[in-house]
């Protein structure tokens, strides 16, 4: 169980920043995985990596600063797939795939990714670019639940999904929930969009809290239905955008936390929040910040802390 929640530049609002990520990784905690690293492959791509046996070199998130490009991806139960594929490869290399490959842009990845979805475990993709002219980003969607489910482009300059297709008519309740909140504490630091955020130390506070949050939503029936062979306690468990450990589940939860931040400028922030060794009590959590600038090749991302 993983969530994110967007904020796109609305050409009507001008907060000061083009885009604002919010991120959290729930996994097991016995799986293995790096840390937030430039990738040694291309010193532009920023994120962690799955190490797990034949699954290394995967991840669930990562920004490439030069291709101007950022890569999400998210679980979706296979009950939700109308085809299985018993042979199905692992989904952690959508993202590489999109984000370290000139050859293509935004669309014709999602093109290809269509035609060939089937292949992988069940999924959802969210694939964000930088407009070379504009300097707007776009952002798409996927999933592969359905062969003839076609790619979303997200008009909507707040968003969230976890994990389920995205709609409000699938979303949990934590989607909704976390969507409002990104929007009040936006509203708040803006004096209702009137003028652009000037507090960044405000804003990563509010970010981290808003993934922090253990509101549990016990009645959600979108989460009934998707996680039906659940029991109702880990139903519970999940049901929260933190996603906590309990006594039936002691090795799962929400291991990693991620805020990005694009300013106008076209520089930013990207900042993780990730327990050091998650089986070791009490939990102890590493932050690290890195500095940016986009579609630089002389400045990779920068560890600043």
């Amino acid at each position: 169980m993983c969530i994110l929640f967007c904020y796109l530049h609305d050409d009507n609002i001008d907060i000061g920043y083009d885009l604002i990520l919010l991120s959290n990784r729930d996994e097991d905690f016995q799986r293995p995985a790096k840390q937030a690293h430039i990738w040694k492959d291309t010193k532009y791509a920023l994120g962690g990596q799955d190490v797990t046996p034949l699954r290394e070199g995967g991840t669930w998130l990562c920004l490439n600063t030069v291709q101007c490009r950022i890569g999400i991806l998210l679980n979706i139960t296979s009950r939700l797939l109308e085809e299985r594929n018993i042979n199905a490869k692992s989904r952690g290399f959508i993202v590489p795939n999109y984000i370290n490959n000139p050859e293509v842009n935004l669309d014709s990845y999602m093109d290809e990714l269509q035609k060939t979805k089937t292949n992988y475990t069940g999924f959802n993709f969210l694939g964000l670019e930088q407009q070379s002219e504009s300097k707007k980003w776009r952002a798409k969607y996927i999933n592969n639940a359905s062969p003839d489910s076609l790619p979303i482009e997200i008009n909507t300059s707040i968003f969230g999904f976890s994990n389920h297709m995205y709609g409000d008519q699938y979303a949990f309740e934590k989607t909704r929930y976390g969507c409002q909140l990104l929007k009040t504490f936006l509203i708040d630091l803006t004096n209702n969009y009137t003028k652009p955020i000037t507090d960044e130390k405000e804003l990563i506070h509010r970010a981290f809290s808003l993934l922090n949050d253990n509101k549990v939503f016990p009645d959600d029936s979108n989460i009934a239905a998707v996680y039906s062979h659940y029991s109702i306690s880990n139903r519970n468990q999940i049901s929260s955008i933190n996603v906590c450990t309990t006594d039936d589940s002691p090795t799962y939860g929400t291991r990693t936390s991620t805020v990005i931040l694009i300013r106008h400028n076209q520089t930013g922030l990207f900042i993780e929040k990730t327990l050091t060794n998650p089986l070791i009590n009490p939990l102890q959590w590493t932050e690290n910040t890195w500095h940016f600038k986009l579609n630089d090749i002389n400045e990779p991302p920068i560890l600043i802390n």
